[in-house]
């Protein structure tokens, strides 16, 4: 290519740059004046509902406090395990437990899993991986979470006929309206910034069919891998059920997967480190729409959060240190 024809693709390059980059900060602006606008006239409101969701909970159980800790910890000792089912080569366990811990760290200072998945590709290239091989562990690794995600609903609904009779008809008290339209605001403005990158997405989705061709003749360790994605699900949900439980809530499991869902389909959109401020409205919004108080939905999402965004970043933030120090990455 001469150099003529190379600075003429960088001038195009560094155009569409220019193009694309005011409306994609326009809509960031967009969503970031919502969450204003939330804590204006949904938070503020509620000051007292939320001071009484402190003292909530200065009253939680610590048995299940322990619970979550313990249930959030074994999230990354099977993230972990899911790699090393997918991967071409191999990995070893302990360090590879290591980064999914640093991974965590990355994707709290990160909107929409960015973190983690960056992580984890450097880390399979450091591990002998081709750009296609990392890739396509990474690609397979999230495909499988969402398709765990969904069977496990499934099953709730194949196995209990009851299951979800609670999550049938939730009931909406006329004050979470305010949260409930700052929810649904959120999710739109997201779906405004992703209309910018429906090229991006197809793409996407076309590599992850031709990557996926590449596990064809490894369908055991697809299994293995399904199954570790499975249990993730479950301890996830099962972290929800306990931070629930610890501020004196009660919610079953196929309620709390559909708080957890909502949470992390809103957390995942809200374009703000680790989902931050968007997972919380999520949380609170679902658990009150099934008929939880307010001042204990807020409690609920509060010590969840602390737990799984806070604790997690104080975790993962020494876990990268260790990684990068060790040059696992």
């Amino acid at each position: 290519m001469s150099d003529k024809s190379s600075i003429e693709m960088s001038s195009q390059q560094s155009r569409l740059r220019s193009e694309l980059l005011p409306k994609n900060s326009k809509a960031r602006l967009i969503v970031y004046g919502l969450f204003l606008l939330a804590v204006v006239f949904v938070l503020i409101p509620q000051i007292d509902i939320l001071i009484d969701s402190i003292t909530v909970l200065r009253t939680v159980s610590w048995v299940y406090v322990a619970a979550v800790l313990v249930t959030t910890v074994a999230t990354y000792f099977v993230a972990a395990l899911i790699y090393l089912a997918l991967s071409f080569h191999p990995l070893r366990y302990r360090r590879t437990v290591l980064v999914q811990m640093a991974g965590m760290f990355v994707n709290r200072l990160l909107p929409s899993g960015i973190g983690s998945i960056s992580v984890s590709y450097l880390y399979l290239r450091q591990s002998g991986h081709q750009v296609a091989q990392a890739a396509s562990v990474v690609t397979v690794n999230n495909a499988l979470g969402l398709l765990a995600h969904v069977s496990v609903a499934a099953m709730l609904v194949l196995f209990s006929s009851n299951a979800f009779s609670a999550v049938a008809a939730p009931r909406l008290p006329q004050k979470t309206a305010w949260l409930l339209l700052f929810v649904l605001a959120v999710i739109v403005a997201a779906l405004y910034i992703a209309q910018h990158f429906r090229h991006k997405i197809v793409l996407a989705l076309r590599q992850f069919i031709v990557q996926l061709a590449s596990f064809r003749t490894r369908k055991a360790r697809l299994a293995i891998a399904f199954g570790a994605s499975t249990c993730l699900v479950l301890l996830n949900v099962l972290s929800l059920m306990f931070a629930v439980r610890a501020v004196h809530g009660n919610v079953n499991f196929a309620v709390a997967l559909a708080v957890f869902t909502s949470g992390l389909i809103v957390g995942t959109l809200t374009p703000t480190p680790g989902g931050l401020g968007g997972a919380e409205a999520g949380l609170v919004a679902a658990l009150i729409a099934y008929g939880m108080p307010l001042r204990t939905a807020i409690a609920a999402a509060v010590l969840y959060r602390i737990i799984s965004y806070w604790f997690a970043l104080i975790l993962g933030g020494t876990a990268f240190v260790v990684v990068d120090r060790r040059k696992y990455l």
